[in-house]
């Protein structure tokens, strides 16, 4: 009984975390809200805090996120798009 109980939580630990893995596409989409955020001009928004050359970044890395989640390298595009919310903040 107790390796039945045992086999059935591991079970139930292991799906938990599959489910709590983020996708590459939700993260792209938090990408886009966010620096469609930052970029956004408003005279009575606070001023865009990003840089140039940290917008090119932004905007390299997610293009090239997309290319790597287009030619199946999910785990590559989470790891560039993961680099762009870190400078998104």
């Amino acid at each position: 009984m107790k390796k039945v109980l045992a086999i059935v939580l591991s079970c139930f630990l292991f799906g938990s975390l599959a489910l709590a893995d983020v996708s590459a596409k939700d993260l792209m989409k938090q990408v886009d809200k966010k620096f469609a955020a930052a970029t956004k001009f408003s005279v009575y928004d606070k001023p865009n805090k990003l840089k140039a050359d940290q917008i090119d970044l932004i905007k390299k890395l997610r293009k090239d996120a997309e290319s790597s989640l287009k030619s199946g390298n999910e785990e590559d595009s989470k790891k560039l798009l993961d680099e762009a919310l870190k400078i998104l903040g």
